[in-house]
């Protein structure tokens, strides 16, 4: 019998269920299941990047034995790609969701390898509809790359370039001084540099920081999302200092709360992923709303302004 107490009830990030979409990740799967499908290196690179970035919904441990199909090769945890395929095979409505970042799911089964039997064969997606498999092993080479990719940056580096960005003030400028706010020119002007984020977690982090940076792999949280007039707002600052009275807010109502840097392609990204409706520059200062509509016009400009940028998006800091 698997060993389901290591999947807590709580959903990995402060995403809410119905907000999980994996459109790219669906079509892949679509496309390699079909029986014209294409099964290339190419598709098979997509599918591996697609997968590293995914969030999934898996069903809530109450449910025991009922989140394991048994197949041929072997048994296999649900996982779902969006709430209606999830409710397509589990029909109680009642039945909420819990949401997990893919890596985190293979950081479960494979450091965790006592609470699964012998036969355990790694996961299904969309059971019922693709059921496409994740075999254990491609779940180690998946995570072996995730893991080389995302521990390329000390905390020296790190510490160096937040206190250049928090004395650059050009970007701040910019957003302050744009009565009208031209998109176009702000991107050239956000992808010459990175900016900051909220990040926050249903956990302390601050035990795991070294020297003020925290490396998040294996631990919970992701960007922090706003309700403002009525929009689900991710945030974007060019400065810390300009962060501190919301942080400060937030913080005293027990949220576990950090600062982050990202690069505008990530922030996009992330966006367009989770269907926001908007980013907010200098929230509570300066306020300026950006619609989600802008960033997917501007895509593949964003990409190509921000293809050589590093990825910071493992790492957070003590505030």
């Amino acid at each position: 019998m698997i060993e389901l107490k290591k999947l807590n009830n709580h959903p990995y990030i402060e995403i809410r269920p119905e907000d999980v979409s994996n459109q790219a990740l669906d079509e892949i799967i679509s496309d390699m299941k079909s029986p014209l499908g294409r099964v290339s290196k190419n598709r098979n690179n997509e599918l591996i990047d697609e997968l590293k970035s995914a969030t999934l919904l898996m069903p809530p441990t109450d449910i025991g034995e009922d989140m394991i199909e048994s197949r041929e090769n072997g048994i296999f945890l649900t996982v779902f790609c969006d709430i209606d395929k999830y409710y397509d095979y589990y029909y109680d409505e009642d039945s909420i969701p819990n949401v997990y970042a893919f890596r985190d799911i293979c950081n479960l089964i494979l450091l965790e390898p006592k609470g699964f039997p012998s036969s355990f064969g790694g996961i299904i997606i969309n059971p019922g509809n693709e059921d496409f498999t994740v075999s254990i092993a491609m779940m180690e080479d998946i995570s072996g790359k995730s893991t080389d990719e995302k521990q390329n940056h000390s905390t020296v580096e790190l510490k160096k370039l937040r206190g250049k960005l928090n004395r650059d003030k050009n970007l701040s400028r910019f957003i302050s001084k744009s009565r009208r706010f031209n998109f176009g020119k702000f991107i050239k002007q956000a992808s010459k540099t990175y900016m900051f984020t909220y990040f926050v977690s249903i956990d302390d982090l601050s035990p795991h920081a070294d020297d003020g940076v925290i490396n998040l792999d294996g631990l919970k949280g992701n960007i922090f999302i706003v309700d403002e007039h009525n929009l689900k707002c991710a945030i974007m600052f060019s400065s810390e200092k300009l962060m501190e009275p919301t942080l400060s807010f937030y913080k005293k109502r027990g949220r576990n709360i950090y600062s982050q840097i990202i690069d505008l392609k990530t922030m996009t990204d992330f966006i367009l992923k989770y269907n926001l409706d908007a980013v907010i520059l200098e929230y509570a200062h300066n306020d300026v709303i950006i619609e989600k509509e802008y960033f997917e016009e501007y895509m593949d400009k964003i990409k190509k302004l921000n293809k050589n940028k590093s990825d910071y998006s493992n790492y957070a800091f003590i505030v």
